[in-house]
C-alpha cells in the first residue's frame, strides 16, 4: 500500500514538473489620480487690507510613475504563484502661505507633498485555458513595507 501511495505521488510530482513553467516580467506606467481629495491649501491672509483667501489643492498620492517586477511559477495549467515588487514614485503637489502682518511684514512659505511606496505583492494565478491564448484570474494582496509621505 506505502509503495502504490509513494508511486503515485511521484506521478503527481512528475506531471507537475513536467507540466510547470516559470515566468518574469516588468511593467512600468504612471497611475493617474481618479479620486481627487483635499491633500492641501494655497492660502493668502493681507492683514492691512483685511483680505483672506484659501484655495483647496485637489490631488491623490497615489497618482505617479509606477514599476512593476515579478516572477511566478506555473505548477500545471490551473494554479500558478506569483511575487512582485511594486515602486510608487507619487506626484508632487505644492501649497502655498503668503501672508502680510499689519506692520507690513511679508511670510511667504512654500511646502511640497509626494508619496513614495515600495510593496511586495504575493498572488495566485488561476488559468482559465491552455491553447495559444492562456487567459488567467490574479488574487493577491499588496503589502506596503517602505511607504512615505513627505
Amino acid at each position: 500500500m506505502k509503495k502504490v501511495i509513494l508511486l503515485s505521488a511521484v506521478f503527481c510530482f512528475s506531471h507537475i514538473l513536467v507540466k510547470s513553467q516559470v515566468y518574469a516580467g516588468l511593467g512600468f506606467g504612471y497611475g493617474l489620480p481618479m479620486a481627487k481629495d483635499v491633500i492641501g491649501t494655497n492660502s493668502e491672509n493681507n492683514n492691512p487690507a483685511n483680505t483672506f483667501s484659501e484655495d483647496n489643492v485637489y490631488g491623490s498620492f497615489g497618482s505617479g510613475a509606477n514599476a512593476h517586477a515579478y516572477v511566478g511559477y506555473w505548477f500545471n495549467d490551473v494554479i500558478g504563484v506569483d511575487l512582485g515588487v511594486n515602486y510608487l514614485a507619487g506626484r508632487k503637489y505644492t501649497f502655498t502661505s503668503n501672508s502680510v502682518n499689519s506692520s507690513n511684514v511679508t511670510n511667504d512659505q512654500k511646502d511640497e507633498m509626494w508619496a513614495r511606496a515600495l510593496r511586495i505583492t504575493p498572488a495566485l494565478r488561476i488559468g482559465l485555458g491552455n491553447g495559444d491564448i492562456h487567459p488567467y484570474f490574479l488574487a493577491g494582496l499588496s503589502i506596503g513595507v517602505m511607504n512615505k509621505i513627505t
